[in-house]
């Protein structure tokens, strides 16, 4: 049976629901006749081919996802289709929040399983006692019972694993030190992911203030002010903020990020491809005296984190300590398909400018004092940072705080005999430790002013 009308509508609605119709330079009659006459004939004639002549039935479903996919990879590299699932998690991770166990997996093909890399701490899976390496070979929910075989990737698993908060799901656990298989049933709450990741003091004179900001959540903003407000409640004279790993986000959040350092300059500018110009202005003037600043990016510090990155540099707020970051200065928006189930695109509608007005697409933005690190340190810096990750690091209103562990005994040497301690080096974060250096003598010339001020009154008076 012919098929032809069906190719049509599909590649119709494909069109009018990307906008692929609007020619750069074109009228609205003439978009229309392009889309008419020259894109759709062809590509509607090797649609019936297709149907006429493989060598096995077409599922149009998977072909309507092809042109989907194979149309925004010959625009740019940030546009892209989102399936279902995907857009889901997308969707979970800009909230903040979804309902979930609180863990994060990753799918072992060679184990057909899924392998569970940390446990959240205050979320239904922490008080199982699952653990990083666990490995979830089946999930039931109800009377279903699923096969972790069965998955394709971890997508999949997400799809199971996260629902409807209140609700039960058992899955069926092989503990990482080889054990027997044990059910366990966990019932899903919210989980909130924190964009402020790391939160504290450095040691030292002067006194320093640390944050690490991972990513641009809807939340993010908020978490942050909240940790700067913590931090200078506790006497900090110089603050650093670490942008590195951090992928960006949402760019109004990024922008409430740097205004939290700003008193309503430009944070950033965005030109369509009409030469439309948008200013993004911090909000108003946030007052209070703020302490010299540098901000920690790297390579993997990419969109939102450049913005402020940039923003905070331009305007003379902070120093940038660490290496050339992403440069990635493209504007996204995201179109859902309302009313069905083939996910979102996201799509590029204009690039942004620093507020020096440069563009840095695909160059990044060059650090102050360069730290160049290796491919080999730059994943052992990954690991270390996750270590460190704290969540809700500062006390929320009404938690208690948790009782401090018991010190581990020392352990005696027997007489005559010498005592084998093993030696674990520690990771030392050279980036880090320069950004320490750089904002310890913005301090010490900050306080030079005051302290001739003071002087130079000193000296009047005795005159």
């Amino acid at each position: 049976m012919r098929r032809s009308g069906t190719w049509l509508a599909v590649l119709l609605g494909l069109a009018v629901g990307l906008g692929f119709g609007p020619a750069l330079g074109l009228s609205l009659r003439e978009r229309g006749r392009a889309l008419r006459e020259d894109f759709l004939p062809p590509v509607v004639r090797l649609a019936v081919a297709m149907e006429e002549r493989y060598v096995e039935e077409l599922d149009f479903d998977k072909l309507r996802v092809g042109a989907y996919k194979g149309m925004l990879s010959r625009l740019d590299k940030h546009s892209s289709y989102i399936p279902p699932v995907a857009y889901k998690e997308f969707r979970g991770e800009i909230e903040g929040e979804f309902g979930g166990l609180g863990i994060r997996i990753s799918y072992n093909a060679a184990k057909k399983a899924v392998q569970i890399e940390e446990t959240l701490p205050r979320t239904p899976a922490s008080k199982t006692g699952l653990l990083p390496g666990d490995l979830i070979v089946e999930i039931r929910e109800g009377q279903e019972l699923i096969k972790t075989a069965d998955f394709d990737s971890v997508h999949d698993a997400v799809e199971v694993l996260r629902g409807k908060v209140g609700a039960d799901v058992t899955i069926t656990v092989v503990r990482a030190n080889g054990g027997d298989r044990e059910q366990i049933t966990i019932t899903r709450d919210v989980i909130t992911l924190s964009s402020v990741e790391i939160v504290r003091l450095i040691d030292g004179e002067p006194k320093l203030g640390y944050v690490k900001l991972a990513y641009f959540s809807k939340n993010a903003a908020r978490e942050l002010q909240k940790a700067v407000e913590y931090l200078r409640g506790q006497g900090i004279e110089g603050l650093i903020l670490d942008l590195r790993f951090n992928p960006g986000g949402l760019l109004e959040t990024a922008r409430d990020c740097a205004g939290l350092f700003l008193d309503g300059e430009i944070i950033v500018s965005t030109k369509d491809r009409n030469g439309s110009i948008s200013l993004l202005y911090a909000h108003g003037e946030t007052g209070g005296e703020k302490p010299p600043m540098v901000v920690l990016i790297n390579r993997f510090s990419a969109s939102g984190a450049e913005i402020v990155g940039a923003a905070l540099h331009d305007h003379q707020k902070a120093i940038l300590v660490g290496e050339t970051t992403y440069g990635k200065a493209s504007v996204q928006k995201v179109i859902e398909y309302p009313g069905d189930e083939e996910g979102a695109v996201k799509l590029t509608i204009a690039h942004y400018y620093t507020p020096n007005e440069v563009l840095i697409e695909g160059k990044g933005i060059k650090p102050d004092m360069e730290v160049k690190l290796s491919d080999d340190d730059t994943r052992e810096l990954f690991r270390h940072l996750n270590s460190q990750v704290q969540y809700d690091p500062i006390p929320r209103e009404g938690d208690e705080p948790e009782p401090a562990e018991p010190p581990e005994p020392e352990q005696e040497t027997p007489a005559g005999g010498d005592a084998e301690e093993e030696e674990v080096e520690e990771f030392v974060d050279v980036q880090l430790g320069r950004a320490v250096e750089v904002l310890a003598q913005a301090v010490a010339e900050a306080r030079a002013p005051a302290s001739a001020s003071v002087a130079e009154g000193q000296a009047a008076t005795q005159g």
